[in-house]
């Protein structure tokens, strides 16, 4: 019995501290009584150890803490008039300019305008949030979904026909949204995105190199985690992580490149919902 207890007071304490550690590298503060929040993390950590995979308890922990807060944030949010409402804003607009800053390439002024927009799209949709446990990955599909369509600074791809060297041209777009309709973007914007600005015209825009290999690695092991077709796996990992074209993978799969588009479809219709590849790809936006 003491021996329980023990461990218990153990996971209590470790629940505390891991919480608290990700609730302050985020800037998060809204959260009033703290007992209680890690009490609902731990509750949470529960149903994901019955649920998933074996995974380290610190990740589940981490990812139980932005579900939990997810809660509050999007109640905050809706709080008309208030100084709470405020903060929630203020923490917001702070998430959203980070992953714009880092999708125009450190352009301050475009990434203001980017979260500044996304913003008031947030708060204009707050009521097509379907589940406020996964209201920052909401959010993040409306800021990429804004980064899309408004600005892109990049480069895009120029192949020489005669000796197929590779070049990059810097440029610059501008989408106007006259005609633009509220979207979110899915797992496939997403990590196309991380590496390759794809822009609706067809061109795609490449910025520079921001993936680590330690990135990588997380990447490759949340898309295996996430994915239980092995085919589905080496599908996603060669065409995105390993950019490689449809005929490439249909031949070291030993398919057709129908196949392999059926197998892509398929893994991202996972990946946009799995909670383990988002908390992968937050590291690399």
């Amino acid at each position: 019995m003491i021996g329980n207890d023990r461990l218990e007071n153990d996971f209590q304490e470790q629940g505390r501290q891991v919480v608290q550690q990700a609730l302050a590298s985020r800037g998060w503060g809204l959260v009033q009584d703290e007992e209680n929040f890690v009490q609902q993390v731990l509750i949470e950590v529960g149903t994901r150890f019955a649920a998933a995979q074996p995974r380290p308890l610190e990740v589940i922990l981490e990812q139980a803490t932005v579900k939990c807060y997810g809660h509050i944030w999007y109640a905050a949010c809706q709080a008309t008039g208030t100084t709470r409402q405020q903060r929630a804003f203020e923490e917001l607009h702070r998430f959203l300019y980070r992953i714009a800053f880092n999708r125009v390439d450190g352009n301050e002024y475009l990434a203001q305008e980017c979260a500044q927009l996304a913003l008031v799209r947030t708060w204009q949709n707050l009521e097509q949030v379907e589940d406020p446990g996964s209201f920052m990955w909401w959010t993040l599909r409306v800021v990429n979904n804004v980064v899309n369509r408004q600005f892109t600074t990049g480069k895009r791809k120029a192949i020489d026909p005669e000796t197929g060297k590779v070049t990059w041209i810097q440029i610059e777009v501008t989408v106007s949204d006259s005609h633009e309709t509220e979207e979110t973007v899915d797992a496939k914007d997403i990590l196309e995105n991380a590496t390759t600005l794809a822009r609706p015209d067809g061109l795609s825009f490449e910025r520079e190199p921001t993936m680590t290999d330690e990135i990588r690695l997380k990447l490759e092991a949340a898309i295996r985690t996430c994915l239980e077709n092995e085919r589905h796996q080496a599908v996603i990992i060669k065409t995105f992580l390993d950019e490689k074209g449809r005929q490439e993978v249909a031949a070291e799969l030993n398919t057709t490149p129908e196949i392999v588009s059926v197998f892509k479809q398929r893994g991202l219709k996972y990946l946009k919902e799995c909670e383990d590849f988002l908390a992968a790809l937050e590291e690399l936006l």
